[in-house]
């Protein structure tokens, strides 16, 4: 096969019709499985994805520390632990008993006509907390002056087990363990998952941004391993793709060493995997992305979504209302299918809605202001949210003190139509504290005032007509109308959206 034969099977092979990617961390193996067999394996997460939405496996063997692996490898570490909280541990089980759960992945794949990744954390640093200091890989006890500090020491920035993607070991290594995996397993692609974690180099454990210097180092990292996989793909004369889950933020990204419009300049990525920082909006990422002929699938972490509180009453089915309205808003923003992250119950209900932008359009929801701050506030890169470029910034991490008689708007979208909808109903609610009472606020959706609140603790909730609603970005007005009162401050807005059941 030539190599442009595999770039025009490569590109036909990267648009293909995927629409939900079901990212699986492996932990399975390690923590539940309860016998060495491809049955229990699948039974886990897997096999319950049959008939489903899902297209995408994207399997990570671990890779903890980067280093540690749940596949049989001479290049990587097979993770054998078994004391403490890894005394379930199967992987050597499984090994002794000739099984490997990356075939495994793959056999179910093929099966069922499912595209099949592994996903290869960039930087795991799980094995820099105490609970987990058996994930230390002998790499990074052998080589410690390639990490970002150590336990007594740790630095400023991300954690002291985080590897230094400016030495050049450090990428020989993460090289030699991609190049090991995809020369060893008949795979659709790999992903690089370069949030599992950041900081990549060491100016960013101080504060500082990446410039050029280390922006190249990764762009030429990435070239090679595109000349990798093209040398694979062309003896096995079928392509293999190249995914990358990256910050939901071009500009943090090449602050931490990712120039992804580079990538994509220059043929070196397939799809692009924006998300878990979210601090633009996605229609950002579908322009750099289909600009260049790249499909865009952005990643949804289900963490968010299930912590989120909503107003009293809301509370029982609520992360799963909140991940449609995040996966409705990727649809509006013309993505080619959603990527998602910690969501792992093959049996939820979203693996068979979410894939459909009319049968979700359907479908009960809980949207908040756009992005997803939880975990931002400064542990891995310095003041993320000077990054952002959302119209607002509201979290309940992040709340507004509401200044008198001084309004503050917040920007939401709503990727649906609901007023097409006779049956639907829409409330709008606001979470303030150091409110008395309810006409302490003056409340507008959408240019038009609103009236007759409900006040149940600190949220304050009113009835709007659905025809109200815009499609897309919609705008609600927030005023403290008392004139010397400085004690109000404004948490979060909650837009909840029902349907009539058929």
């Amino acid at each position: 096969m030539t190599l442009d034969k595999l770039k025009q099977q490569r590109r036909h092979a990267a648009h293909r019709d995927r629409r939900l990617i079901f990212n699986d961390d492996g932990c399975p193996m390690v923590y539940s499985v309860k016998e060495p067999s491809a049955d229990a394996l699948l039974a886990e997460r897997t096999s319950d994805l049959v008939g489903s939405h899902v297209g995408s496996i994207f399997y990570c063997p671990w890779t903890a520390g980067l280093g540690h692996v749940t596949y049989p490898s001479e290049i990587a570490e097979p993770f054998y632990a078994n004391t403490g909280i890894f005394a379930t541990n199967m992987t050597k089980a499984f090994h002794d008993a000739g099984l490997d759960p990356v075939q495994i992945m793959i056999n179910f794949a093929r099966q069922h006509d499912i595209e099949i990744f592994v996903s290869i954390r960039m930087n795991d640093i799980h094995d820099g907390y105490p609970q987990w200091r058996e994930m230390l890989p002998r790499f990074k006890k052998d080589h410690p002056h390639l990490l970002h500090g150590s336990e007594e020491n740790p630095p400023l920035f991300g954690f002291w087990s985080g590897l230094n993607y400016a030495e050049q070991a450090v990428q020989d290594r993460s090289f030699a363990i991609l190049e090991d995996i995809c020369q060893r397993y008949d795979l659709d692609g790999v992903e690089l998952d370069w949030q599992r974690h950041p900081p990549h180099f060491a100016c960013t454990t101080r504060g500082e941004d990446c410039t050029t210097t280390e922006r190249d180092l990764l762009t030429g990292f990435h070239r090679r391993v595109r000349d990798m996989t093209e040398r694979v793909g062309i003896a096995r004369e079928r392509p293999l793709l190249t995914a990358v889950r990256i910050p939901a933020s071009i500009a943090c990204s090449e602050a931490i060493g990712l120039d992804v419009s580079r990538w994509v300049e220059q043929d070196l990525v397939d799809l692009l995997c924006p998300g878990e920082w979210e601090l633009s909006p996605w229609d950002e990422w579908t322009a750099l992305g289909h600009q260049h002929n790249v499909p865009v699938y952005p990643s949804i972490s289900w963490s968010g979504s299930r912590k989120r509180q909503g107003p009293i009453g809301t509370a029982d089915g609520m992360g799963l209302r909140n991940f449609r309205a995040r996966a409705m808003n990727i649809w509006h923003s013309g993505g080619d299918g959603i990527s998602t992250f910690n969501l792992f119950d093959p049996r939820s209900a979203f693996w068979r809605e979410a894939g459909d932008s009319e049968t979700l359009a359907r479908l009960d929801k809980d949207y908040f202001p756009d992005g997803h701050f939880r975990f931002l506030l400064g542990r891995d890169v310095r003041d993320l949210l000077r990054f952002c470029t959302l119209p607002t910034i509201l979290d309940p991490e992040i709340p507004v003190p509401l200044e008198p008689t001084r309004p503050f708007d917040v920007s939401l979208t709503i990727g649906e139509d609901p007023g097409s909808d006779p049956s639907s109903t829409t409330t709008m609610s606001v979470s303030v504290d150091g409110l008395t009472e309810k006409n302490g606020l003056v409340v507008r959706f959408n240019d038009d005032s609103v009236e007759g609140g409900t006040q149940k603790g600190r949220w304050v909730s009113y009835d709007i007509d659905s025809k109200r609603v815009r499609k897309g970005l919609n705008t609600i007005r927030v005023i403290n109308r008392e004139p010397t009162f400085k004690r109000i401050v404004l948490n979060d807005v909650h837009v909840g959206i029902r349907y009539e059941k058929e």
